[in-house]
């Protein structure tokens, strides 16, 4: 009721319009490196769910793609957690409550497992 007269937005219909732009990409990436510059930086890439649901999955992906890819460009050592959702879920929207965008204990399950995993091999190969 609440959503039909327009107090509330379902799920999908809340993810917001998405609109590329390369510069606040590049922008974000370097003003991360500036504020934790001489610390130990591990970005955990948190994938929008836009990637799976919505109007417009190809802009997700892009925006997706090209942050990865500055990251990349400036040496910053990330985690992306979105190889991990699409390999365990044929959907993983599966991973999020039905009506909310967060994730859901399976989804907060696999991402802490994801990050274990990832410190644990950075650990055997720093010789820690």
């Amino acid at each position: 009721m609440a959503e039909r007269i327009g107090l509330i937005r379902s799920d999908i219909k809340g993810i917001h319009q998405l609109r590329f732009d390369e510069t606040v990409l590049e922008k974000t990436v370097l003003r991360m490196k500036e504020i934790f510059n001489g610390y130990n930086l591990l970005v955990v890439v948190v994938p929008s769910r836009a990637l799976w649901a919505g109007v417009d999955l190809k802009t997700a992906d892009k925006i997706h793609r090209a942050f990865i890819q500055h990251l990349d460009q400036q040496g910053v050592e990330y985690l992306d957690l979105r190889p991990t959702f699409e390999a365990h879920l044929e959907n993983p929207m599966g991973l999020h409550y039905k009506n909310d965008g967060h994730w859901n204990k399976a989804g907060n399950a696999l991402a802490s497992e994801a990050i274990v995993d990832y410190l644990h091999v950075r650990e055997k190969l720093s010789g820690l």
